[in-house]
């Protein structure tokens, strides 16, 4: 294998998700903290050790803006309260140009939950409305996921995964398939005496080692460390995480190969849970970044302001958000506000149709 770079599907379609989503470091969310169904979690969820989405970047393909990669996908994943049957959303985006003043139709997605509350159907369209994406989820009598099935706008597979899994109902391997139907890669998990991820790696199709994370836990569950190793065994980086009495994490220390300190993280959070602040600082413990978050009565962020390291508003990024809500507590419409040269601007709608069962 000297000399070919392999970058396994799943990868490449994760981090074409994360590109539409991470709207900080280490941490992913929707573009307007979204709990309308197509959106990410409301609360910022921390990704680094996730093992759908803590893989090696590759291809950056366009894919749905939902999180598809917190599989299975439910409804209580989302925050959508109700019996949900299908979700619609229109997105509405300010052009990013200078004199622009009319919002226009940027997107739409159209979800669909079975009963039992799982997606099985997700759909993007473009703005003209021709299609760009869609999934299809298949699941056991247990609610576990059988296969995840990506076709591209032409209706043609693009991608497809088949969950294998033991007598315990835990994930053990994961078979890749490309759109001629041939493995690309194969994922493999262990784990420890207490039912944790212990150990994930990705494989070629001939069983060569393309990655592999290895992890360790303390006796609540919280995930300690995580070590990455390259195609040849050899340690990447690792992260070391601490926790409070709650399990939240408030700090993560990541470090490379030869156990030099890159980055640290620290977190802050509200008396409900949510992430409140966000910090992220360099080898010498300068700041870099600084987040703070703000959120409605429902958990849904209504601001996020970003601050220079001298303490400095940074309004290119710092936006809230108002939101419309129907009588099951779900968003139907979401209005985002930015600063623009001084003037506080909405450069974006989503408007939100929910049919229940």
């Amino acid at each position: 294998m000297a000399g070919c770079v392999i970058i396994p599907m799943r990868n490449r379609i994760c981090s074409a998700l994360g590109m539409a989503c991470v709207v900080f470091i280490y941490f992913a969310t929707s573009s307007c903290g979204s709990n309308s169904g197509t959106g990410i979690a409301h609360k910022p969820v921390d990704t680094t050790h996730k093992t759908e989405l803590a893989k090696p970047t590759g291809k950056k393909w366009k894919m749905l803006e939902t999180n598809i990669f917190d599989r299975p996908a439910t409804l209580f994943k989302r925050h959508l309260t109700g019996n949900v049957k299908s979700v619609t959303r229109l997105v509405y985006r300010l052009p990013n140009k200078k004199g622009a003043e009319s919002l226009l139709l940027f997107s739409k997605s159209y979800d669909v939950f079975n009963k039992e509350g799982y997606l099985v159907e997700a759909s993007n369209f473009k703005a003209d409305g021709s299609p760009d994406a869609k999934f299809i989820g298949v699941y056991d009598s247990t609610g576990d996921e059988k296969e995840f099935t990506l076709f591209k706008a032409n209706g043609m597979i693009e991608y497809k995964t088949i969950s294998i899994r033991d007598v315990m109902g835990r994930k053990i391997e994961e078979l890749d398939y490309d759109s001629s139907g041939t493995m690309a890669d194969k994922s493999i998990y262990k784990y420890d005496k207490r039912g944790n991820v212990a150990e994930y790696g990705v494989y070629t199709a001939e069983g060569d080692l393309y990655t592999k994370y290895v992890y360790s836990y303390d006796e609540k569950g919280n995930r300690t460390e995580g070590l990455n190793y390259d195609e040849n065994g050899e340690l990447v980086d690792h992260i070391i995480s601490k926790f409070d009495s709650k399990g939240n994490e408030i700090e993560k220390y990541k470090y490379n190969s030869h156990d030099s300190l890159l980055n640290i993280y620290t977190t802050k959070y509200d008396s409900l849970g949510n992430v409140s602040e966000f910090c992220t600082y360099l080898s010498d413990s300068s700041l870099e970044l600084k987040q703070m978050f703000k959120y409605d009565k429902k958990g849904n962020i209504t601001e996020n302001n970003w601050y220079e390291p001298d303490g400095t508003f940074y309004e290119k990024e710092s936006y809230y958000i108002e939101y419309e809500y129907d009588k099951e507590g779900n968003a139907t419409k979401e209005t985002k506000y930015m600063m623009r040269d001084g003037i506080q601007t909405v450069v974006e709608v989503v408007e939100t149709t929910i049919v229940y069962y």
